[in-house]
């Protein structure tokens, strides 16, 4: 399956070219390699709903006692 076919292309608005061409456009913008691995990493860890709800926990009170099936971990 592929996409919609392109049938027009409309021009860039000229302050946005301009903007661009100052800039080195959209690729110099993003953040190098090892960077973008490191956002990787903490948005997956992130991603888990327990973890997100453990961190919300702690935003409303720092130190904190958690029971899972008798072991205890504190905070």
């Amino acid at each position: 399956m592929t996409g919609p076919e392109v049938k027009e292309t409309l021009p860039i608005p000229s302050a946005i070219k301009e903007e661009l061409d100052r800039s080195g456009g959209l690729i110099s913008r993003l953040p190098d390699h090892q960077e973008l691995k490191n956002l990787v990493e903490v948005h997956h860890a992130l991603s888990d709903l327990i973890r997100m709800k453990i961190l919300h926990l702690l935003t409303s009170q720092p130190l904190l006692c958690l029971r899972n099936q008798g072991n205890y971990w504190n905070f």
